[in-house]
């Protein structure tokens, strides 16, 4: 008799542990797809990613290090970027042009809106860029630093590092950041010296607002935090956390949250206030040493980068490596659900409406975007933990596999198995050409309403053979303009005796 091994419910990747001892749930590895919460069975579904297209299609020279969308008090927006010495402007039709040029060589940059102005830091002075594109040195005060990297705005007043005294921060005056005396208005702008406070050497890398009143001062190896509003004398140290980030363009907004990649994993802010440190064990529990291999992989890690999708509820963390890789984090389940690769992810930005921009060599690539990778195809694969279905050391025969899959295009499902003790079976295959079935027909092989008016289709093989203790599964598709999205799994097996080998 055939028994039934029901596969629904998905909770992203782990690698906490070998694919031979994971809880059934996890996946070994989610290749250019994810896990997406149903809203209606609470249960998760398997997903092939969308794909890129070119947002600019006549090229530039350099990695695109940095994107930013500036949104002007008129409600218009613009899209700019920093690559190899110059800053430049999408013009909205197919290329950058130049905004600033003569610029220092290869920074990341940074930049931010401030009383309907860009102003823009990239290791040297800090400039600005008015409604019209004139774009001139911030201010003549001479008391400016003249290498700032890190840029941000809290509270009415802009902040700033300095990159010749890297544990300094620099407060700008009131509204006001490019007057002649916005680095040294009297009781209104000045310096913050933590070479005082922190026990060893550091250096400053990035800045965020946190719970709108707190700025947090990121260094390679604290966070503090500061009451600071518009009056210095009023400004109050609150806490230092111990904190090995790796990048000031590694800390993300997320709801009333930070998201903040150390070299140790990726935290949640919030729960460090309250633990009084970074717990390791936070938003990347799962999957550390995952995360740690790729940063291992890195020469620099200040080239990591945060984005995050609202329309997909993503953090994405851009990991620009010799294999770029893109490890996505979902709030909906709770845990990193996809591994994503194909193209280069130096930068990484949200506009305004939505569309999420990646920046590659020579390109800036909109992400989640049809069906293919510029013309290439999306390698998806998902790979199960091993399968033991009832008792963990018996033998058994997996006969037939059976699953609901929608999809767009043509795609070929291809299933990849072996047991523990073998080596892998002849993959099958599945082409997928239906016109697919609602979810109260006949062919249905799930009566759930979350399919309602979608089209499905039925996948039935009974081609599997051997036998063993542990089935290693993957499902994968590796065809041009098709995805799938899979709604469960059902494996149906004979059980056979225990064997000691």
């Amino acid at each position: 008799m055939l028994r039934e091994l029901v596969l629904n419910e998905f909770k992203g990747l782990n690698r906490l542990t070998s694919r031979l001892n994971m809880p059934n749930g996890y996946a070994w590895d989610i290749h250019n797809g994810y896990v997406k919460k149903d809203s209606k069975t609470n249960l998760g579904k398997i997903k092939q990613r969308s794909g890129i297209k070119k947002l600019n299609s006549v090229d530039f020279t350099n990695a695109c290090k940095y994107i930013y969308e500036a949104k002007w008090s008129a409600g218009s927006t613009d899209v700019i970027i920093k690559e190899g010495t110059r800053w430049a402007k999408w013009d909205g039709v197919d290329s950058f042009d130049d905004l600033d040029t003569g610029r220092t060589d290869g920074t990341r940059g940074q930049a931010v809106m401030f009383a309907n102005q860009i102003i823009m830091a990239d290791g040297g002075k800090l400039r600005k860029c008015t409604s019209g594109y004139i774009v001139s040195d911030l201010s003549t005060d001479e008391a400016q630093p003249t290498k700032v990297s890190k840029i941000h705005v809290h509270n009415h007043k802009v902040w700033c590092n300095d990159d010749d005294n890297p544990m300094q921060a620099r407060y700008l005056k009131t509204d006001s950041a490019n007057a002649a005396d916005s680095f040294s208005a009297s009781s209104d702008a000045g310096t913050l010296d933590f070479s005082k406070i922190l026990p060893s050497g550091d250096t400053l890398i990035g800045f965020a607002t946190f719970a709108e009143v707190f700025i947090v001062f990121i260094f390679k190896r604290y966070a503090i935090v500061y009451q600071a509003g518009t009056d210095p004398t009023e400004f109050a140290i609150r806490q230092i956390i111990p904190l090995n980030c790796v990048s000031g363009h590694a800390v993300k907004q997320i709801g009333n949250d930070l998201a903040i990649c150390s070299l140790e994993g990726i935290n949640s802010f919030r729960s460090s206030i309250a633990n009084q440190d970074l717990d390791t064990d936070d938003l990347s529990k799962y999957i550390a040493p995952l995360y740690r291999e790729l940063l291992s992989d890195l020469s620099d890690t200040t080239n990591v980068s945060l984005g995050f999708s609202h329309s997909l509820n993503h953090l994405y963390v851009c990991v620009p490596n010799t294999n770029p890789t893109i490890l996505v984090y979902s709030l909906d389940v709770g845990n990193f659900v996809g591994r994503w690769t194909g193209y280069k992810c130096h930068s990484i930005c949200e506009r305004v409406d939505g569309t999420m921009l990646v920046g590659g060599d020579g390109y800036v690539y909109v992400m989640n975007s049809g069906t293919n990778d510029d013309g290439e195809i999306i390698n998806f694969s998902y790979d199960f933990p091993a399968l033991y279905a009832d008792i963990f050391g018996a033998n058994k025969a997996f006969k037939q596999i059976e699953a609901l899959i929608t999809h767009d295009g043509n795609p070929i499902l291809t299933v990849n198995y072996a047991y523990d003790n073998t080596a892998s079976k002849t993959p099958l295959t599945i082409p997928l050409t239906s016109e697919g079935v609602q979810w109260d027909s006949d062919d249905a092989i799930w009566d759930s309403a979350g399919w309602a008016g979608s089209s499905a289709e039925r996948v039935l093989n009974s081609g599997m053979l051997g036998r063993g203790k542990a089935l290693l599964l993957s499902l994968s598709n590796n065809v041009l303009d098709a995805t799938v999205e899979i709604e469960g799994v059902l494996l149906r097996y004979c059980k056979e005796g225990i064997k000691v080998r």
